[in-house]
Formats: C-alpha cells, structure tokens, sequence
C-alpha cells in the first residue's frame, strides 16, 4: 500500500479526478463489514461482541481489513500506472505486447461508443422529462424503462451499422497500424530496474514472514 501511493504521488495525479472511483469502492467493501464477521466459523475464533444476539468475529473483523486494504493497494495501483495515459495511447502499449488485435479493437470502440451511448441515454432521459414524467413503483414506469431501453438497443444497431459502412469505405482491414512508435529512455530502465527489485523485495519478506509464521505456530503447537 506504501508503495502504491508512492506511484501515486510520483505519478501527479488529482485526488478529485479519482476520488469517486476510490469512493465506490469502499462503499461496496463497506457491506462486507456488515456480513463476512457474522459467518460461519470453525468455532475457535474470538468474539468482539454480539449485535442483537449475534456474534461479531475478531479473525472475521480483521480478515474483512485485509481485503479492504488489499483492494485498495491494487486500485491506487493501477490508477497510478494507467490513469496518467489517454486510450489510445493504452491500445497502442497492448498492441506492442502482442494482445490479439481484435480485443484492442473492441477495447477502442467499446471506449468510443460507450461515451456516445451514454449521450444518447441521457437525451432520451431529457425527452422523457419534458414529457413530465415522473417514475414510481408501478407497471407503468416499468414499461417506459422497457421502451427507453429498447430505443437505446435501436439506435446503437443504427450507429453500428453507420460505422460498419463508414469503416468499410476507408478501406477497414481489421489490422491496427501503429505509425507513431516509443522510444526507450533512461527513466524507462530505471522504473524497470526499481520495480523489478521492489517486486522480489515484497516476495522475499512475503516468503520470509510467512516461514517465521509457520514455524512460531508449529512451536505453539509442539
């Protein structure tokens, strides 16, 4: 985690434009508090206290902080590696480590298209509040969500299609052709070199601690 929100630091990213990634994620981490101490255990574990009769583990407890902190170490991660590059500049690293085309192709249009398809939901949305209409629980709200959800549907096929065609015209051969290259500096090496020892120093103490662990626990027993 130390050295996730070093990349983080070094990579000069704003706080507000990840804030709500980060955000959502513990939000959803946040329920596993509410049901993982309450499972079933093998019986030797501590009780922290009860809630309405039932019992809150501490192994559980400290368990469910591992995954939170886990999860946030490879979030913070990879916002620190990725977020710093535009889309197009991402295909064109896969494209060098040899990722099929094809998936590089879905990945940009996926990418393109979603923002567009996002656009189009909200005029829809718009339109549907001109109209005044204000959803509740009923069949009725229900079957207007259908009828958006299939004009959505309608009007993607359409611009597919319009892109199909448009593509086909310029000659579109499925190949993904790479005219600007990287070019490989120092600091290319040195994060290279870094990384490669930080990684087998994390191996090393994991290794390390975990024989220790095993060999105290062995010695408790004995």
């Amino acid at each position: 985690l130390f050295c996730s929100i070093t990349f983080f630091i070094l990579a000069k990213i704003s706080i507000s434009r990840v804030l709500g990634r980060i955000l959502g994620l513990n939000f959803f981490l946040l329920s596993l508090f509410f049901v993982i101490p309450f499972s079933t255990t093998t019986g030797e574990e501590k009780i922290l206290f009860y809630i309405f009769g039932y019992p809150y583990y501490k192994e559980s407890f400290f368990f469910v902080i591992l995954v939170v902190l886990r999860a946030n170490t490879l979030l913070i991660l990879s916002i620190s590696l990725i977020a710093g590059m535009d889309f197009v500049t991402l295909a064109h690293a896969l494209a060098h480590l040899r990722v099929p085309r094809k998936m590089i192709h879905l990945f940009l249009f996926s990418v393109r298209y979603l923002k567009i398809m996002w656009l189009e939901h909200q005029k829809i949305k718009i339109a549907m509040q001109m109209r005044l209409y204000k959803p509740a629980m009923n069949l009725r709200t229900y079957r207007v969500i259908m009828y958006g959800t299939a004009v959505l549907f309608a009007k993607s096929l359409g611009r597919s299609d319009k892109i199909y065609k448009a593509m086909k015209c310029r000659g579109f051969n499925s190949e993904f052709y790479l005219i600007d290259h990287f070019n490989i500096s120092k600091k290319d090496f040195l994060f290279g070199g870094l990384s490669a020892l930080l990684l087998g120093f994390l191996t090393l103490t994991t290794f390390f601690f975990l024989t220790l662990f095993r060999q105290c626990t062995k010695s408790l027993q004995a």
